[in-house]
């Protein structure tokens, strides 16, 4: 039998070979056995009955202790800050955001990075650091609340297993390759965004009820189709969650976009000082991988500086849609921000809105090497 064409244990077994000789698996059989019950040694047996003990598990998940041992974690064993782990992060993040002004060809602007960090930037990382730790927790938390909620009990235990082993792992999204990153005992981005959609379609996938929607109807060539469709199978066959998720969530928001009436929107503004979690709310969940859309670096953005934010209209006629986002310090553009690719450049139906704004500021030169096409 085929792994798509037969979830639970043996879907789990196949998955993960070893999974029948965790000692999770041996305490959950140790004690069916010692109250009696009769189980068989078989890999598919030991499994079935864990999952049964997960049931209860999934009802009163042990939230504190998961998102320890998922969250990317900045302290020593004894409770202190690991400052050289920290360092190293900030480090990264430092390098890491002149590599992208370098590609954007910024050359001015990365003449004042310099090749050391200084220490106030070192603070500037360390502080956006454990902002990103706090987005983590916030976005593994959605997922453990979910997972654990009575919408949740449609779900066979054996799905939400796969779904919650997987996250541990799910890193950066690439839009692109319809994929996640691995995620490392150093990755500062967040959980991915929960999409009940996508969640829901990733478990039709594997069950193989609706192959059919694997195909991109709007792909350019059959060739297109059938690359797509050995791609997506393969990753049925591997129970591949991640990639599968990956790939609904893109085509959901593919639905959404086509839903919206255009680049029709409008421009809303969060002055310096204002409250940052107005800002946050029209963020969350709109899958921008802008770092504004966690509160405590939002709340640092509007201390130093004001976002003027372009959101197209959703079917209410209501501007929901954030597309592009103009940062100002002192009066002046420090970045501009679309949602396409790793690098958040602008889409481009949305270059020509995004000029027309950003001219009305100082500094605005700059950016148009940025978005040149």
């Amino acid at each position: 039998m085929s792994i798509e064409n037969s979830p639970g244990p043996e879907f789990l077994t196949k998955k993960y070979s070893d999974l029948h000789k965790t000692p999770e698996v041996e305490r959950s059989v140790k004690k069916a056995r010692q109250g009696g019950e009769k189980i068989l040694d078989t890999k598919e047996a030991r499994i079935d009955r864990a999952l049964e003990g997960k049931r209860g598990f999934f009802t009163h998940l042990v939230k504190d202790k998961l998102i320890r041992d998922y969250a990317i974690n900045l302290q020593k064993e004894d409770g202190a800050e690991d400052e050289e782990k920290v360092q190293h992060l900030a480090n990264g993040l430092f390098e890491s955001e002149k590599e992208i002004i370098r590609r954007r060809g910024m050359g001015e602007e990365l003449e004042q990075y310099g090749d050391t960090l200084s220490l106030e930037d070192y603070e500037k990382y360390r502080q956006q650091i454990y902002s990103q730790k706090a987005e983590q927790e916030k976005t593994l938390g959605a997922w453990i609340d979910y997972l654990g909620s009575e919408e949740a009990n449609f779900y066979p235990t054996w799905f939400k297993y796969l779904a919650l082993r997987s996250l541990q792992k799910m890193g950066k999204r690439d839009r692109d390759a319809e994929d996640y990153s691995k995620r490392s005992a150093n990755t500062l981005t967040p959980f991915p965004d929960l999409s009940y959609e996508a969640f829901s379609k990733t478990l039709d996938a594997i069950k193989q009820q609706e192959l059919d929607s694997l195909i991109d109807t709007q792909s350019e060539s059959e060739k297109d189709e059938q690359e797509a469709l050995k791609i997506l199978s393969q990753a049925i066959e591997r129970g591949d969650f991640s990639k599968l998720y990956a790939h609904f969530q893109g085509e959901v928001e593919k639905a959404k976009r086509e839903a919206k009436e255009g680049t029709t929107g409008q421009w809303r503004y969060f002055p310096q000082g204002s409250d940052p979690q107005i800002l946050k709310s029209t963020l969350e969940g709109k899958g921008t991988e802008w770092c504004t859309a966690g509160g405590e670096v939002a709340a640092n953005q509007l201390k130093q500086g004001e976002f003027y934010i372009y959101y197209t209209y959703d079917q209410d006629k209501k501007p929901t849609n954030p597309r592009v986002a103009i940062y100002l310090i002192n009066d002046e553009i420090s970045e501009v921000r679309g949602i396409y690719g790793k690098d958040q450049d602008l889409e481009l139906e949305f270059v020509d809105i995004a000029r027309e704004k950003y001219k009305e500021f100082p500094g605005s030169e700059k950016y148009e090497k940025k978005i040149m096409i």
